[in-house]
């Protein structure tokens, strides 16, 4: 973050009369697209290396590190996808190229575990030159640049989207122009070059790798360059920044024109990201001064309402497929003065409090990450939305007759089936995908592909009747959950069943996968019911496991062995030698006792 986002705002305190039309060009222009946008949002999906991406748009955000407490917050307040740098020169830290910092390497091995450990999906903005990396040697550095990340996307295949420098036609680097002064279209042009050079060797070393463009300030003369010199086959998503001070005006305005251009240049299909946008109290001061009473709540109150004001449109308009906020936490960007006037009324404030961060230094939410959570528990809350009123089915308070298929995970292919003329489908998930290597060991990427599996589903317009099937099973649960459910002749008994319902392996497997479910899926509303098992049928179990769990059972309900010969007209000495009646005819009492209590046991699992 560097403060040229606020130039309008400092020429409108400066009372420089042209640049003060600026600012309400800015506002007129804002205006005119939100009308323009609104009234004609975009339908149809976005295409993405060959897959449909729903146009519903998704937030996401910026964060600088990633642990328990953190994810939390995250999670509650819906997020899914973050963005977070690695900066090229701390991990090539000498003028030798191909020279690699362990230690760093190291670490961001630990940070993109991370990720998957919690469930997010890593959008990392790569930038921040090597040393020896200039302008004057420009083209020998795109090269070198190329090869670091050829290394990057080999040694993190499971990174998907890989975003090439931030703001770099006008900060943070010179290797396009910036230091030269050159116009916008030429720096776009040396962009182009870098692109040129570096996408072939990105997509050769893993060409499932997304290449988003580093977030423009500029949002006209660079983005017309980049087409211009050629770059629209280099890079698969267009990215974009917007501050400003009310957001809202550049986050409209300048978004519509980018998209505007996109679709001028056969890119329609193309989607378009805002990977930077915020409001921060420096900000606010700068434009309108420090407030004399309650600034703290002002700040809060005023960055809540001008993000909430930028989701409101972009749900409505979908300019952006993805939108990333700045920040969760950050250091402050006042100034001397602007502190020691805070501090004059605010004795104890911590001025990174009231930086673009959405939490404050201990971790508490800020007004506007309140309003996410509690928007999401209003989600949840809500339940399901299919109920039965009189006999008739009801979705969503109306009449509703599903039409469903087995058929559909991705985007394309729910709407393929929404086209036929269906309005459900039913999909399964297994132990499978939420413990794949051992007990207790929950996989956070199959969880995030059943996540991700009711967020398509919703997007699409499509009610979800999930299938949470037990006969999938990992190998290492076949290897200790015991046989098959059989009778006393050794004949199949359970119909979809892998193992023994009363094998404690298997049992726990089902609870955990069951809980965890629960847990992150739930309360999807779009879910009309969940289906808990696969064309469930149950025998007469005579397995071990079964078997011992029969004989801990009748120890309990009868006082004595006696009683229980009585009870089934048999004569074992023990509980522990009870074993039950291969046929009706061999004992009827005692097979109709047994019989019965396997049907209570089912009942009950």
């Amino acid at each position: 973050m560097i403060m040229k986002h606020f130039l309008i705002l400092l020429a409108l305190l400066s009372g420089v009369a042209s640049l003060s039309a600026g600012w309400r060009e800015e506002r007129d222009f804002a205006d005119e697209m939100r009308k323009k946008t609104e009234g004609a949002p975009r339908v149809t999906p976005y295409l993405l290396k060959g897959e449909t991406v729903p146009v519903e748009p998704e937030l996401g955000i910026n964060v600088h590190q990633l642990d328990g407490q953190i994810a939390g917050t995250l999670k509650k307040a819906g997020f899914g996808t973050l963005r977070q740098t690695v900066y090229w020169y701390q991990v090539e830290r000498s003028k030798n190229p191909g020279v690699y910092d362990e230690e760093q390497l190291k670490k961001l091995d630990q940070r993109f575990a991370d990720y998957k450990r919690y469930g997010f999906e890593p959008l990392v903005v790569v930038h921040g030159n090597a040393p020896g990396a200039n302008w004057a040697n420009r083209e020998e550095s795109y090269q070198r640049f190329g090869r670091f990340m050829e290394m990057m996307v080999k040694r993190y295949p499971e990174v998907r989207y890989w975003q090439l420098w931030n703001e770099m036609e006008v900060a943070f680097t010179d290797l396009f122009g910036r230091s030269q002064k050159l116009p916008m279209k030429e720096r776009a042009q040396c962009y182009v070059e870098m692109l040129k050079i570096v996408a072939p060797m990105i997509r050769g070393a893993n060409p499932k790798a997304v290449i988003v463009t580093g977030g423009m300030v500029d949002s006209d003369e660079f983005p017309r360059g980049l087409y211009e010199h050629g770059g629209k086959d280099l890079f698969d998503i267009l990215a974009l920044h917007t501050y400003g001070m009310p957001v809202g005006w550049s986050f409209i305005g300048r978004g519509a024109r980018v998209r505007s251009i996109m679709d001028e240049n056969g890119d329609r299909d193309k989607p378009l990201w805002n990977t930077e946008f915020g409001v921060s109290g420096e900000g606010m001061i700068k434009a309108w001064g420090i407030p004399k009473e309650n600034p703290l709540q002002y700040f809060d109150d005023k960055q809540a309402e001008q993000l909430m004001n930028c989701l409101a449109y972009n749900r409505k308009a979908k300019i952006f497929s993805k939108y990333f906020i700045y920040v969760y936490h950050a250091n402050s960007e006042a100034s001397k003065d602007v502190r020691e006037k805070l501090k004059e009324q605010l004795p104890e404030l911590d001025f990174n409090d009231i930086s673009f961060s959405l939490v404050k230094g201990d971790g508490t939410p800020r007004k506007f990450m309140l309003q996410l959570i509690d928007e999401q528990m209003g989600k949840k809350k809500s339940g399901s939305a299919l109920k039965t009123v009189d006999g008739r089915l009801l979705f969503r308070g109306k009449p509703f007759f599903p039409v469903g298929i087995v058929f559909g995970r991705t985007a394309g292919e729910m709407l393929q089936a929404k086209e036929a003329g269906f309005n459900s489908i039913h999909q399964e998930y297994s132990i499978r995908d939420v413990l794949p290597k051992g007990a207790g060991e929950v996989d956070p990427a199959g969880v995030e592909r059943i996540r991700q599996l009711h967020e398509t589903a919703r997007q699409n317009g499509m009610v979800l009747f999930p299938l949470l099937t037990g006969h999938y099973i990992p190998g290492w649960l076949a290897k200790t959950a015991g046989p098959a459910p059989k009778d006393s002749d050794g004949k199949p008994v359970g119909l979809w069943f892998k193992h023994s319902i009363h094998n404690s392996v298997y049992r726990q497997a089902l609870r955990t996968f069951w809980e965890t479910v629960a847990r992150e899926v739930g309360s999807d509303p779009n879910a009309a019911l969940f289906v808990s098992w696969n064309e469930p049928a149950y025998g007469l179990d005579a397995t071990p496991d079964a078997l011992a769990a029969y004989r801990r059972a009748m120890a309990a309900e009868f006082p004595s062995i006696a009683d229980f010969n009585r009870e089934t007209g048999t004569s074992f000495e023990t509980f522990d030698a009870v074993t039950p009646p291969a046929k009706p005819d061999d004992n009827r009492r005692f097979f109709y006792h047994w019989f019965r209590y396997n049907q209570r046991r089912f009942a009950e699992f």
